[in-house]
């Protein structure tokens, strides 16, 4: 079997349950409208992405991965992993500059398409991860049925760094993404993230009224929203399948009755009980244990605790979340009941937070 055999099936990673508008509720326009304070609040909120560039937000020194399009899968997963890093730009040796960022999404993207494809299903584990891992970026990841986002040669994004916060933090929120590489003269200084964004505006942000006010109340968490849930007789695949297709970065995991137990995350690829060292390690467990109960390949832990790092309450205020995110450096934060009842409502992001600051 040829190896580009693995992309027949077609995975467009464009597709969303709901569009960013729908995501928030109209409390926050009604506030706005009804309060003057609000409005001046929301704009000395936005005046710092307005006035402030990416350079001036960069740290005085930093390490930059850059991925070529001729490495393997194999030896991306490896770096990756080697790294602890989440993503890196890739730079195309033929076109000779940076045509997207590497992401785990991405790897797991074409790990889903050979488990999708029945053509070459019957091959084996061994055989396909072969195929798989002896792959170039290239390859894998530029063919015409995989539909990265931010990941084609036409459409990079990517920022300068004269550019606002402001327009990086729209990048963010229109393209529901995570990092964003800073080039200037062919070279990526840095890769900005959202927590970044956020950690920055915690620190200089002055106590205004509406980061007092609950998360709930502002919108920012849609109770009615969330509807992506593994239960511990998940299987891996469908855990990864959420991963990419809905473009989640953290899947609940809860019992019969609703309640949080722990989250998936694939972020950094800590989804074993003995996490794997090599790329090739990496895809023989994928591949090999894709339609196992998701217990059996991932430490299920209770996560439930008033001080988890993990978790909020509707009725948490902006501040609190914002504390928390950064404090505890995590972008997403899942949304329960109560701690006593941790019945989960939402999750909630960083963009969802820039959604709301932005709208």
């Amino acid at each position: 079997s040829n190896m580009m055999d693995l992309f027949d099936i077609e995975l467009d990673f464009n597709e969303t349950s709901t569009s960013a508008d729908e995501n928030l509720s109209g409390s926050y326009d009604e506030y706005v409208e009804a309060n003057d304070e609000f409005k001046e609040a929301r704009a000395t909120i936005l005046s710092p992405l307005e006035n402030v560039t990416c350079y001036q937000i960069m740290p005085q020194s930093t390490k930059v991965v850059v991925f070529d399009s001729r490495l393997t899968i194999a030896a991306t997963i490896t770096a990756l992993l080697e790294n602890n890093i989440n993503a890196a730009p890739l730079w195309d040796y033929e076109q000779k500059g940076f045509v997207g960022m590497t992401t785990y999404s991405d790897i797991l993207a074409v790990f889903l398409l050979a488990l999708k494809n029945r053509n070459i299903s019957h091959l084996g584990v061994d055989r396909i991860v072969d195929a798989i891992i002896n792959m170039s970026l290239s390859e894998a990841l530029f063919s015409e049925n995989v539909n990265l986002r931010g990941g084609r040669p036409d459409n990079m994004l990517y920022m300068e760094p004269a550019d606002t916060l402001l327009e990086a933090v729209s990048l963010f929120v229109k393209n529901e993404i995570h990092t964003l590489p800073v080039i200037e003269n062919f070279t990526v200084l840095y890769v900005l993230t959202p927590l970044r964004v956020l950690t920055f505006m915690q620190q200089i942000l002055p106590p205004v009224a509406i980061l007092q006010e609950s998360i709930e109340d502002l919108g920012i968490c849609n109770i009615n929203r969330y509807n992506k849930f593994l239960y511990p007789g998940s299987p891996l695949f469908r855990a990864l399948q959420l991963r990419t297709d809905g473009l989640v970065e953290t899947v609940p995991i809860i019992d019969e009755y609703g309640k949080l137990l722990d989250i998936f995350t694939t972020s950094d690829f800590a989804i074993y009980q003995n996490a794997p060292q090599s790329g090739e390690q990496l895809a023989r467990r994928v591949i090999g244990f894709s339609d196992s109960p998701l217990s059996e390949v991932y430490e299920i832990k209770n996560i439930v605790a008033e001080d988890s790092i993990y978790i909020c309450l509707s009725t948490d205020s902006l501040q609190t979340i914002l504390q928390r995110m950064v404090e505890n450096r995590v972008q997403n934060l899942v949304c329960v009941e109560s701690y006593e009842s941790p019945k989960v409502l939402d999750v909630v992001s960083t963009n969802d937070i820039f959604r709301f600051i932005t709208k």
